[in-house]
This record gives C-alpha cells, structure tokens and sequence, in this order.
C-alpha cells in the first residue's frame, strides 16, 4: 500500500499538470483544512524547483542524494525546531568512450576491462562501429585493458579529470598467426 501524498507533493504535482498555473491559494481550496507555516513553504520550495524532507524528530541526519550522471553526494544536517536549508552539491560523473580498432577497421565485440586500484569498476564489448563507453566515473588514474579474437592485447593507462568525457582510441594489431604456436614434444 502507498503513502498518500503531503499537500506539499500534490502541490508540485498540479504545478507540473496544470496549464493555468494555480497559485498557492486556488490549490489550497481544493482542501477542507488550514495549511500550516511549514506546508506553505514546503508548497513554495517545491515550485521553486527544491526538495522538501520531513524529520520525524529533532537531532542528526546523513542526506545522500543520487542523480543520474552524477557522482552520489552526501552531507550531515542537524534539526532542531524550525526549517533546514542544505545545498548538497553534485559533480557531474565523467565519462570514457572511443572506438577499438585494427588494420582492417573497426574490431567488434572487443572485450574492455576498466580497472582502478587493483578491482575491475566496468567491463564493455565494443559495438559494430568499434565503439565503447564507459559512464558515471569519477576522477582518477584508471587501466583499460583491451582484447579480442586473433588480436594482439592492449593495455594503458588513462586519466580521468572531474566532469571529463574523455575520447581514448585503441589499436589492436593483428598478431595471432601460426608462428606464434609452439608444439611441445607429442
């Protein structure tokens, strides 16, 4: 079973509905009850585009927010009596894409291993055209390591700054051929 909407939600919720533009007093008629000082400025947050949380009771609090293509965010916040305004800010996450290709042109569904301090954050196969993205990456020094059939595999080293889309392109030469088996003694 749901929670039903505060008078706070479905006021952002007929703002976003309504073509006409209710102000806070036409909504407000639309219910059989006073809206206290804390709803009223909830409903205006709202409007103005911010988020509204309720504490069950006064003391400390850790709000972690998520957004897509960001990387998460956290802040404490202390509640007392009264209203607590807190900007939790968010870095845009980065990004690393480019194309895996050879000799011949695009190799498809080249394995892609991204690594950083010593664990794997993603792994990709590269699509038809040879491309490969990997999303939602914060700063740092990262290994890619690159394979694919009857290749030759690469690895390097990449940097990735905050907020950064960083294009990096990968050759794999040929280089599986028939010299390169050895037979041990049958």
């Amino acid at each position: 079973m749901s929670t039903p909407a505060s008078p706070a939600q479905r006021y952002a919720a007929s703002r976003r509905q309504a073509a006409d533009g209710r102000e806070l007093t036409a909504f407000q008629a639309l219910y059989d009850f006073s809206f206290d000082s804390f709803q009223k400025q909830a409903c205006k947050a709202l409007s103005d585009g911010h988020g509204v949380l309720t504490a069950r009771h006064p003391g400390g609090y850790i709000l972690v927010i998520t957004a897509d293509d960001y990387q998460p965010g956290a802040i404490t916040v202390a509640v007392a009596d009264g209203p607590v305004d807190a900007e939790i800010p968010l870095t845009r996450s980065a990004s690393l894409a480019g194309t895996v290709g050879g000799e011949d042109g695009p190799v498809v569904g080249a394995q892609l291993a991204l690594v950083q301090d010593g664990a794997i954050v993603d792994t990709a196969k590269s699509g038809p055209d040879g491309t490969y993205r990997f999303r939602d990456l914060s700063l740092g020094e990262y290994g890619l390591s690159v394979s694919a059939h009857e290749r030759e595999p690469a690895a390097l080293v990449v940097e990735i700054a905050d907020e950064a889309d960083l294009w990096q392109d990968v050759v794999l030469p040929s280089g599986i051929s028939s010299a390169d088996v050895i037979v041990g003694p049958g």
